[in-house]
Parts: C-alpha cells; structure tokens; sequence
C-alpha cells in the first residue's frame, strides 16, 4: 500500500508521477536506485526517502549540488519530517511530495485560540469555527472545522457556503446539514491552492456563511483568513543546440512558479575556450512568465586554417535568492575557420614572395595583447549587511587586477595569478557598484556588477529615562527604542505599572512617556518584526529602590495610626532614615516600615524625604481607625537620653476579665498614669524601627 506520491518536473516541461511503496526509497542518477532520475545535475545516490514510526522522512546522501525543501538546504545524512506539499529542489528538477491521503474532508486538530464564536439575538443557533491556523502551500492543504449548534426546538436544515477564495481552492464536506434540537453537527472545509502560478503568495481573507432553511435571514458569517505560501519552478531550454561561428542563441526562460525569480545569466565551458556575452546577464520573471534571452559565444581565439571543430558548452542560470541553484543546458559552437586545411600548402608556394609581409605581421602578432577580462562573477545579487560576496573572474593579459566598491579601490592591489576574492560586506548598504579593473600598462579591460545590500533585523537601542524607580512613588517613565528594519514594534511588562493607554503597536522608532507606580523591578519585553514575519526580542529590566525620609524632630514620633489619637509605637531620633511605602489621603500622615513587618505612621513635617514629594506616595487602602469609645492615650515625653536601639514609650497590657462584658484593666511599663490606650491594629507587641543611613 502506498504511503505517498511524488511528483517530478523537469525543466523542459515533462511531468512524471511515481508512488511510493517500499520503505526505503532512494533516488538518483544510477540504476542502482529504486527511481532513477537520468539527469548529470544530480549526483549518483542523492536523496532517500524513508517511512518508519508512522513519519516519512527525507534525507540528502551527502550529494554534491545539495537538496533543498522549500528554498532551505538540508544537512547532509540529517533526516527531515515531510508532512505533504513540500516542494524538493534537487539539481534542475522540482519534485512535490503529496502524503497518502489526500481527502479533502480529513479533519485537522488546530489549536484553540483561532477559534470564532458568533450568534444571533434570539439564539436560535451559533456556530464555533476552528482554522486555519498555519499557511499553506500551494498543492498542499488545510482544514478548518465548523460547528453548528441548533438552540431551537425543531430539528433545522442549515446551509454553509465560503466565499473570498477561487471555488477550485475549497471543498465542503457537507454543504447542507440537518441538526436535531439541542445537538450539534460538524462541517469540515479543506483549503487546497492550485499549484500554479497565478496562486499568488499572501493573506486572503475569507468569510463562511450559515443560514438555516427555514430563515435565510438569520445568516451567520464567520471570518477568517488564509495565508498562501510561495512555490518555485523553473525551466529553461536553448531554441537551437547547434550554433554557428560567433552566432547569437537564444534562450527560452520560464518562471513556473508563483513568486518573482531573478536569474544570472552566464557561460561556461572545458578548459575557457569560448567568450561568452549576454545584453541583459540578470534577468527578472515575474510569476508565471516567459521570456527570451539573447546570448553569443564564440572561440577566445580566432582561427585562420583549419578543420571544422565542434565545442561543447552549458549555458548556465543561477537563481538570485537563497537557494542558489544552478540550471544548466547544453549547447555546441560551430567553429568553421574561413580557410581549410589543405590551403596551407597554396599559402606555402607563395611564402617566398610574402616573407616581407610575413615579417611585418610578425611583429604585429609580437605586440602585447590588450588585457581581457573573460569572465567576472559575484556569489549573490542580494545580500544582508556582514555577509561575505563571494567574487571569481578569469582575465588573461593583465599585469595587475584593481577591485573597487562604489568607485574606491580596495588596497592592495591584486596579483594578476588571483582568481578570487571574499568581499566584507559589515560596512556596505544600498546599492553597490562592484567593479574588477585588468591593467597593463596604458591598457585597461572593466567589469562591473550591482548588489544590494541589506539591514538585517536589529534591535540598535531600548532605553529607559529614569534608569532606575523608587518603589510606592507615583514617577513618569519615558521609553526609547530603534529597530533597523522593523514594520511592527510591541512593548510588554507596562500593564503592571501604569493604568494610561497604551497602544498595540508602535513604529521602528519611538518614544512613550507613562506614569505609574512601581511595586518591584520591571522587566519590559520589546518584540519587533520584519516586511518578512522575522521576529526579535530585547529585555530590559528597570530596577527599583526604596524610598527614605529622615527625621527632622529630635526624636520624631510614631503611631499606630495616622494621628495622635493613637498608641505611640516608637521614637526615631533625628538624622535616622526610614523606609517609607504609603501616605493618607491628606499627604500629613507617612507610614514607615518597621523591623518585624511592623508599621508606623509619622506626621509628614517631622520627616525630609530624598529626591521625592510625600504628595506623590501612594494612598494607603488599610489605614488603622479609632473606635468612638476610645480614649486618646496620654502623651510620652521623649528622653532627652534616647539611644538606639529604640525601646517603646508605653507598653500597656490587657488582662481579661472573667465575666462575659470585659472591661479591660490597662498596666502601663512606666510610672505614668493611663486611664485607657488605643488597640494597635493587628498588633500587640510594640516594633522597634530600622534606622536606615541618611542618604
């Protein structure tokens, strides 16, 4: 039983269709393998196809030209997982690998975040859409499931239809559906670009409709959206394989697949015997289109006598993208000198009498030839920025080699014996002119190519203004940030300080001011993305320090609470620091924090605090309230011989009585008379504070 289907194109435009069965599938040039493909661009064992553990896996067998899934080169004996569609480049033939079933109900589990849930008013039905999560290719599928719930209390006929895409892209499994009372059906839509080049890649919106038969009117429509891979394909072939002695040929290309392809256009051939020039050597085809490219060959040197010789030589389109591949075709040149062989020895009898002209064009053949620059290639049309280009060139008659980028000649000047040379792209961008110059003497032979060079991705700066917060203070932060290349930028981490606005999405470049609260360290997450979906991330963390006032009163008092009224907890002499983390609603009372999570309240004029407004705290939500049965306790003078550490005023206890009405007996610490004392909210045992150094 099969478990898959390959598809082969060649470049010439035959098509073959193989399935596979056996385990092990191996497929090459030599007759050794299970599909012998009979073409030189791909070696003798190059890829093999496996199906084990329920996966079918593809492997490149360390071949010379490489394989390539979709543009992306494998590893060399690296198996890769297929799941159907794939498009496998190996030599000049595109191969598509299908899976075994290809039924266009076949339901797909996709997560549940892309699902849409719409109904009407009277809800007498609703419908729940899952998919498509994931692009497709072109030949390749996915599903989407639709849900339809009857609400109502008859048994009701629903029809669903999808309009937005080609009708050739879609198939419903059920296009009408009978649902009982109270119960629901499912619907599966399978999505299947054509392979062909007019699918071109991008975002289709769609949408899908549900209405019952009893009230087309109670139409439901769910949106949704398909996004469509690119394909590559291409074919080239020559109109005459033949050509005759310095004749021009012509060059059939065809883009076969659905997104522009730019090629170059070069010659070559055994032991640099032919020249080779092309008016147009790089070329662009849009989708789909065909063009026709002119060419000359002709022998690097020019024969006078002899017999007729026929030179082999390939023509040769290297695709301008990440793949890199090579397509060749085969063609000969029809060397015809002007005279034959035999006419030497007419040429002999007059030697004599031309041995002065002889002599002459001696002396002419003598002279140094011009230099000549045969060939000069470059590694890839488009690069990103510290990418190395890769430059070859074959020159004859030169005594030096100049190489320049954008008319500045790069240093030192190259040996004439140098065929090559990788050029540091870090500080290049734009267009750039790349020229090779042969010299010698007054001479000079010149060609030249444009690359473009491009910014990658990158995260060039993410700053915070001020750098670091203080806890519990009400402060502006300001953010700035550049990403090179970037058409989207997010900022995450701002939620939990700060209640302003914030957008969704930002430019490259920017700036945004908020104004917040922070309770700890923020960690902010900038995500940026490129014209492609390439993603990047930066962190940057803002941390944050404590807020201090020190004591102007000598000592300044603390309280239980935000007034006089209540129990005196501690004493900070002047000069002694303490950590503040709230204000009442008034801006008269601070609260401290106390060794042991205690907490004390001072009035606001006793304290200085650094670098900050005790107007700009934050409002404490647990203020400590008295009873209106409750006495003010009596007021403590500080000892003019307070020394830390700190030891409380007044301590009252409470003893219970046995009765079930308590009336409290208070015993105070000191010598001083308390008739009553406030409660300590949540607190029995006075806290003695931290004393922190004064900043």
């Amino acid at each position: 039983m099969a478990y898959g289907r390959l598809d082969v194109f060649w470049p010439e435009g035959r098509f073959e269709t193989y399935l596979l069965e056996q385990p092990t599938v191996s497929i090459g040039r030599s007759s050794g393998n299970t599909l012998e493909l009979d073409t030189t661009t791909i070696s003798r064992y190059h890829i093999s196809i496996t199906h084990a553990d329920d996966g079918v896996y593809l492997t490149d067998l360390d071949s010379a030209n490489g394989t390539f899934v979709d543009g992306a080169r494998l590893r060399g004996n690296a198996p890769q997982l297929l799941y159907g569609g794939e498009e496998i480049t190996i030599g000049v033939l595109r191969l598509i690998y299908h899976d075994e079933d290809e039924t266009p109900t076949r339901p797909i589990s996709l997560p549940q975040d892309t699902t849409q849930r719409i109904e009407l008013a009277d809800s007498i039905y609703h419908i729940q859409l899952e998919g498509p999560d994931q692009p497709v290719a072109p030949g390749a599928h996915i599903s989407a499931n639709l849900w339809i719930t009857n609400t109502s209390e008859v048994t009701e006929h629903y029809r669903v239809g999808v309009m937005g895409l080609p009708p050739t892209w879609v198939r419903v499994d059920r296009h009408e559906v009978a649902v009982e009372p109270g119960d629901n059906a499912e619907v599966v839509i399978n999505f299947k670009p054509t392979r062909r080049s007019d699918s071109a890649p991008g975002d289709y919106p769609l949408q899908i409709t549900v209405r019952p038969n009893s009230d087309p009117s109670r139409q439901l429509k769910a949106e949704a959206q398909l996004r469509v891979l690119p394909f590559g394909g291409f074919g080239m072939a020559l109109e005459q394989r033949d050509i005759e002695r310095g004749g021009r040929f012509l060059l059939h290309l065809h883009n076969q697949g659905s997104s522009p392809l730019t090629l170059r256009l070069m010659g070559r051939d055994y032991g640099h015997r032919l020249r080779y020039t092309f008016p147009n050597p790089q070329v662009t085809l849009a989708p789909g289109q065909r063009l026709r490219a002119e060419g000359q060959v002709r022998a690097s040197r020019r024969r006078v006598f002899g017999d007729p010789r026929r030179y082999p030589f390939d023509v040769i389109a290297r695709s301008c993208d990440s793949a890199a591949y090579l397509v060749p075709v085969r063609g000969y040149l029809l060397d015809q000198p002007p005279l034959p062989f035999w006419s030497t020895y007419v040429f002999g009898g007059l030697g004599l009498a031309l041995l002065a002209l002889l002599f002459f064009a001696l002396l002419v053949i003598l002279q140094p030839a011009p230099p000549e620059i045969d060939r000069f290639e470059i590694s890839e049309g488009i690069v990103l920025q510290g990418t190395p280009i890769g430059l070859e060139w074959a020159v004859s008659n030169a005594e030096s080699l100049v190489v320049a980028v954008n008319g500045l000649p790069l240093e030192p000047t190259l040996d004439p014996a140098a065929d090559s040379l990788l050029l540091d792209t870090s500080t290049l961008s734009g267009d750039v002119t790349i020229s090779l110059a042969a010299v010698r003497g007054d001479d000079q032979a010149a060609a030249s190519h444009t690359v473009r060079v491009e910014i990658p991705l990158r995260v060039r700066s993410f700053t915070a203004e001020p750098p670091s917060l203080r806890r519990y203070v009400a402060e502006s932060l300001t953010l700035r940030w550049e990403v090179a290349r970037a058409v989207n930028v997010r900022i995450a981490g701002l939620d939990g300080f700060t209640t302003d606005p914030l957008s969704d999405v930002y430019g490259a470049q920017g700036e945004l001011t908020v104004g917040g609260i922070a309770t700890g360290p923020l960690a902010l997450m900038l995500s940026a993305e490129d014209e492609t979906g390439t993603p990047i991330q930066q962190q940057l963390v803002i941390d944050t320090v404590a807020p201090t006032c020190t004591a102007l009163a000598d000592p300044a008092t603390l309280y239980a609470g935000p007034a006089p009224a209540f129990q005196v907890i501690s004493s900070v002499p002047a000069g002694v620091a303490l950590v503040v983390d709230a204000r009442d609603t008034t801006s008269a009372w601070l609260r401290f924090l106390l060794e042991g999570d205690a907490q004390g309240w001072g009035q606001q004029t006793d304290f200085v605090c650094a670098g900050f407004s005790p107007a700009a705290l934050r409002i404490a939500v647990d203020v400590p309230v008295l009873a209106p049965t409750e006495l003010p306790p009596p007021t403590i003078p500080p000892s003019p011989s307070l020394t830390l550490p700190l030891v409380p005023t007044l301590a009252p206890t409470r003893t219970p009585p046995p009765t079930a009405t308590p009336t409290p007996t208070l015993t105070p610490t000191t010598t001083t008379a308390v008739t009553a004392a406030p409660p300590i909210a949540a607190r029995d045992v006075p806290a003695t504070p931290t004393p922190l150094p004064a900043p």
